[in-house]
């Protein structure tokens, strides 16, 4: 088996984690440029994702993003795992923290940005104001002329409120 970088990415892509794993632990031990390091740990990362172990793959990832946070793509896998498990909350936050903290500004990390706030933040955001009642009307959808039968209501019962207090101060005072 090759140990090596590439050789790691070759066997990920063709879904064997297992073996994946393996290589970029060897290929960790004998890793002397940060780079190698970083890339290593963040093929680990990818090898876990890929064998459910998301404790182990977040773990990863976040020291990634402590020790390197100019580099976006821990970033980018970070959020797209907390998407895949419908953690919408923690992909935003995670993207918000590279964009925030550490300016990402690849057209990668933009790219994948948009896209999820296409698909996951913004219909989240149509569905909660579909939901959230309408302020006009009291049964929560929007009625014609709802604004308008209520003045009429309001006007009559105002009219027949004032009528009985006209007629008892009229009698009060002796006027017919």
């Amino acid at each position: 088996m090759k140990v090596g970088i590439q050789a790691g990415f070759a066997l990920l892509s063709q879904g064997k984690y297992n073996q994946a794993l393996t290589c970029f632990k060897k290929r960790l031990g004998t890793a002397k440029t940060k780079q190698d390091i970083n890339t290593c740990l963040y093929g680990k990362a990818r090898a876990q994702i890929g064998l459910k172990n998301y404790a182990v793959a977040i773990s990863i990832l976040e020291g990634l993003i402590a020790s390197h946070p100019a580099w976006e793509v821990p970033y980018i896998t970070l959020a797209r795992m907390y998407e895949d498990r419908k953690m919408i909350e923690e992909a935003e936050r995670t993207y918000l923290k590279a964009v925030n903290d550490h300016k990402a500004r690849s057209k990668k990390f933009f790219k994948c940005y948009e896209w999820f706030l296409e698909h996951h933040l913004l219909p989240l955001q149509l569905q909660q104001q579909a939901k959230a009642p309408c302020p006009i009307s009291p049964q929560g959808t929007f009625t014609p002329g709802w604004q308008m039968q209520r003045r009429r209501q309001h006007a009559k019962t105002t009219q027949q409120s004032q009528k009985p207090a006209h007629a008892s101060v009229h009698k009060f005072r002796g006027v017919k």
